[in-house]
């Protein structure tokens, strides 16, 4: 028959053994998930990149349209120049803009708490609290206040019938 240190030993091994099975598995289970997200990341980003690539011709387009009807009062050079510089200046404003609200948005967010779960989590400690309370509560107060006898290697913990001697 195996002592308590051989069992103890075989406990552990046994829940490093689940542990290690249970890491595998989740390994196995998430592994075509993540093949799959890494994909449609690589995908979305090719996107990006062939949008910012097309916004970058719709501005020389709308440079040269506004370009063009600048022609009515000046030379084709000029004109297209000056069109370019429109838009340039129109996409600064629009930057600023942005950037205004974007800095009005983070000086407003001042101190980020996940304010709900917070309260969760209070409520669960005040849950446990309770119910340890309750626990004690329900425990006769001659067994919590009676202090423990220390216990002597081979003494017979078993209740007898005649009180122990003083």
């Amino acid at each position: 028959m195996a002592g308590p240190s051989e069992t103890v030993k075989n406990i552990t091994d046994d829940i490093k053994l689940i542990a290690k099975t249970e890491l595998e598995l989740a390994k196995v289970e998430v592994m075509p998930k993540v093949k799959s997200a890494g994909l449609g990341a690589g995908l979305l980003g090719g996107a990006g990149y062939l949008a910012l690539h097309a916004a970058s011709l719709l501005y020389v387009a709308a440079s040269l349209g506004v370009g063009i009807l600048f022609m009515n009062w000046m030379d084709a050079v000029p004109a297209i120049a000056l069109g370019f510089t429109a838009v340039a200046v129109l996409m600064l404003l629009l930057a600023a803009i942005f950037a205004l609200v974007g800095k009005a948005k983070l000086e407003a967010m001042q101190n980020p708490q996940p304010e709900l779960a917070m309260a969760q989590a209070q409520g669960v400690v005040a849950d446990v609290k309770g119910a340890v309370q309750r626990g004690k509560d329900g425990i006769p107060a001659s067994i919590t206040a009676r202090p423990r006898d220390p216990v002597v290697p081979g003494q017979d913990l078993r209740p007898s019938s005649t009180p122990p001697a003083a």
